[in-house]
């Protein structure tokens, strides 16, 4: 027990300081100055409803033919052709010898040294991380959160500024495990062999075989929440898109959905967690186990499933490849195309 407490004395001292943080957050009532703006039943707060934005979009449009309606209608246009040439390759997939070829495991996948102890300090020093971040707040003027475009670029600034800082420190974890290994587990996590176009358009192949499945579960859930009466509050980069207000903010907000997330949450949810939870549970739970721990950690009920899917695939990806190229494809790719949507909705609400 000593041994213990001596050897995860660091891990052990950042969950205690977690603690502290979270009792103070709580006991004080929300000190941070930023969740007057980004906290639930706040007037700057959620998304407008489905309801709402449909009555908005019909009058948009009886106005006329603008160039934002053109927009609005390439972009839905151009999704539901998508899906269709997905729906196509599908059948085309499920019809042909490909499909017996259809293989789970991949024999070749490059071997980690990692455990799921290892996913823990990872994840604790994230947590930790943004903790620090949120403390660090308190410490600002409070005339930087009198614009509500501050206070979503400080909250999107800080989401990417911990998954940087989560990437670095399990590059730097797994640079001092290698000098006492001689495995191969950096290279797993940067993607075995040479990048290639046929690993891209693997990535991009597969977007368009997986949009069908997407687009199926957004109508499910949609009808779900029309007849429920219930709408959950979203939690993804939507809100940023959505209700940015300055040109900086929009623009980042895409950089940081289209670019700056799809690298790091593939380098954190494939190269490393699927890594680890292969070594511990087999290749169909590590894929499943990713793919749950993937759509909680995006906090939103509302496209749950729809994650849920998207981590599987991304995870099998990698699995089947041995590389990380395929997967960011499909990822930004898939963040592209929402991003594209939801700037087209933006225009005419």
């Amino acid at each position: 027990m000593f041994n213990f407490l001596k050897k995860e004395r660091i891990y052990i001292g950042m969950f205690l300081l977690i603690l502290l943080f979270t009792m103070t957050f709580w006991l004080r009532g929300r000190p941070i100055k930023r969740a007057q703006y980004l906290s639930p039943g706040g007037k700057e707060t959620g998304l407008i409803g489905t309801t709402e934005i449909g009555k908005i979009l019909k009058e948009r449009i009886e106005r006329g033919k603008t160039f934002r309606v053109y927009f609005f209608n390439f972009s839905l246009l151009f999704i539901l052709t998508s899906c269709l040439v997905g729906f196509f390759l599908d059948l085309f997939f499920l019809s042909s010898k490909r499909r017996k070829k259809f293989s789970l495991i991949n024999p070749l996948f490059p071997q980690v040294n990692w455990e799921i102890s290892d996913l823990f300090r990872a994840g604790l020093f994230f947590y930790f991380f943004l903790c620090l971040l949120l403390f660090l707040e308190r410490f600002l003027p409070t005339s930087f959160f009198a614009s509500f475009d501050l206070c979503l670029f400080l909250a999107l600034f800080n989401t990417i500024l911990g998954e940087v800082a989560v990437v670095l420190f399990i590059f730097g974890f797994l640079i001092k495990r290698r000098e006492r290994s001689n495995s191969h587990h950096l290279a797993a996590l940067l993607s075995t062999g040479e990048p290639k176009i046929g690993k891209v358009t693997l990535g991009i192949r597969s977007y368009f075989h997986l949009l069908p499945i997407l687009f199926f579960i957004g109508l499910l859930v949609g009808l779900l929440i029309k007849f429920s009466g219930y709408s959950p509050p979203e939690r993804t980069f939507a809100i940023f898109l959505l209700k940015a207000r300055s040109p900086f903010l929009l623009g980042f907000s895409l950089l940081s959905a289209v670019i700056f997330a799809p690298i790091f949450e593939e380098f954190l949810f494939r190269g490393f967690v699927f890594s680890s939870l292969r070594r511990r549970f087999g290749v169909k739970r590590g894929i499943v186990f990713s793919g749950l721990l993937f759509a909680f950690v995006h906090r939103s009920l509302y496209a749950f499933l729809a994650i849920f899917v998207l981590g599987v695939i991304l995870a099998y990806l990698y699995e089947r490849t041995g590389s990380l190229i395929p997967s960011i494809s499909l990822h930004i790719i898939n963040n592209g195309i929402a991003s594209i949507f939801f700037l087209s909705l933006k225009s005419l609400l």
